[in-house]
Formats: structure tokens, C-alpha cells, sequence
């Protein structure tokens, strides 16, 4: 492999993990702002975090995690074969179903 994929291969996977906070962080009903000032960083950047544009730190994704009642496996359990989502993960991931149903609804009845 050479490098220039090895890059593209570590921007997808920022762009990618930065989406699935994104996600949870929306199941739970959180701005960008509220879950930034829980773990001590900007506004701006948690946006670069769910972007891609940034790379999180290892002690950053637990801060997320915690914030969030997730587990890292499920933010990042997608990159590798048989892991498993937390209960967690599951509620945060129906929940997000949910209220797209819900949003969906209110869009025909309106």
C-alpha cells in the first residue's frame, strides 16, 4: 500500500468516527456545544472532531463516551470483524430510529 492510500484510509476512518459521535450524540439530544463544554473543549472543536477534520485523542473519545453512556467499542466496534454494540449503544441507535420515524411522521401530518 502506498502512503497517499494509507492517508486516504486514515481520513475515512476520522470522517467515519467522528460521524458515529455525531450520531450518538444526537440520540441523546445533545448540541455540539453541550457535549463539548462536558469534556472541556470548544464548540469548535467538537465540530472538527465529528468533521474529521481533527483527530481525537484517545482520552477525548473515553470523555465522549462517558458523556455519552457509550462504550468506545461503540463509536469504533465498526472497524473490526464480531465485535459488539453495548446496551447502550443499542438504546442510543433505536433511539435515533425512533425519532427519525417520528420526524417522518410529523412531516406527513404537517
Amino acid at each position: 500500500m502506498n502512503r497517499g492510500s494509507l492517508k486516504d484510509t486514515t481520513a475515512e476512518t476520522d470522517i467515519l468516527i467522528g460521524s458515529r459521535i455525531r450520531h450518538f450524540r444526537q440520540a441523546h439530544g445533545l448540541s455540539q456545544t453541550d457535549l463539548a463544554s462536558a469534556i472541556g473543549v470548544t464548540f469548535q472543536q467538537m465540530q472538527k472532531y465529528e468533521k474529521g477534520q481533527n483527530r481525537i485523542s484517545t482520552s477525548a473519545l473515553i470523555l465522549i463516551c462517558k458523556t455519552l453512556g457509550i462504550t468506545p467499542n461503540d463509536v469504533i466496534g465498526q472497524f473490526f470483524e464480531g465485535a459488539e454494540v453495548s446496551v447502550a449503544g443499542q438504546l442510543a441507535e433505536e433511539n435515533a430510529a425512533l425519532k427519525s420515524t417520528l420526524s417522518e411522521i410529523r412531516r406527513i401530518a404537517a
